[in-house]
């Protein structure tokens, strides 16, 4: 009996000497792991910056059209009277439409305050088409957030994309200047995502579509045909609001569909 005794007390002592090595052992596995995560959060694979407008957009789908999970964006849109403009948008939405083929989800975040309002149509026929897939929200609370996209968000071969508008003159109301991509870089990419899902928990935001298009678009249309005729510093960029104030002998127009016809 005392052999036993004295054989679990050294046993005893054995484990008690090795709790605190071990209690080390775990915490600097944890110190490692945590340190680790951190930084791979914030390690890239890659930063491209095109040296045109053309490279940049000629990137920026190839790079879209090769989305697996989902593609977050911010933009101001395109406008489809525009020739240039328009031949964009196709090539975009294009590069759209194959990242939903490849099993994507596309989420927009539209901003409202330099868009042309006859974007807006060519929103619906690309929800009409893709469904849930491609959604699209406005808040005009958020209008300041800038232009960026994020593509992949969650995975080692993430994409954060941003871009800094230069305005343009009649018939494009803004282009994109400077520009820049950054790959694998899980910080910037989770922090961007994060602001697409402020924006879209916000109780303020709606998502447009062909059952509220035309209520959206007649709101836009007679905010800025207010400021047309209130504020001197205000200028229209819509051709289509130009062309009807032109139409009602200078009077404030009211929103007709018809303007739109055809160019979605």
């Amino acid at each position: 009996m005392l052999a036993i005794l004295e054989t679990l007390l050294n046993y005893l002592s054995v484990v008690g000497g090795l709790i605190p090595i071990i209690a080390v052992i775990a915490g600097a596995t944890t110190s490692f792991i945590f340190f680790r995560s951190k930084w791979r959060a914030h390690k890239f694979s890659k930063v491209f910056f095109p040296r045109s407008r053309e490279e940049f957009y000629d990137y920026y789908t190839k790079v879209i059209s090769k989305a697996k999970k989902s593609v977050y964006i911010t933009s101001d849109g395109f406008n489809m009277r525009n020739q240039d403009s328009r031949k964009a948008a196709e090539i975009m939405n294009d590069a759209q439409a194959k990242a939903i083929e490849n099993g994507a989800s596309v989420l927009r975040y539209q901003i409202t305050k330099t868009m042309h309002l006859n974007w807006l149509p060519v929103i619906c026929q690309m929800h009409k088409q893709h469904k849930e897939k491609y959604k699209t929200y406005i808040n005009k609370r958020f209008e300041d957030v800038g232009s960026f996209c994020v593509i992949d968000p969650g995975t080692r071969k993430t994409i954060f994309e941003f871009m800094l508008p230069e305005f343009g003159g009649f018939g494009q109301s803004t282009r994109a200047r400077y520009f820049g991509f950054v790959h694998g870089h899980q910080y910037k990419s989770d922090s961007a995502k994060e602001a697409f899902e402020t924006i879209f928990a916000d109780e303020g935001t709606i998502e447009v579509s062909e059952d509220n298009v035309l209520d959206v678009m007649k709101d836009i249309w007679d905010w800025r045909v207010k400021q047309y005729f209130e504020n001197k510093d205000y200028n229209v960029f819509d051709e289509e609001i130009i062309q009807a104030i032109r139409e009602c002998d200078g009077k404030p127009p009211e929103f007709d569909a018809k303007y739109f016809s055809g160019l979605a």
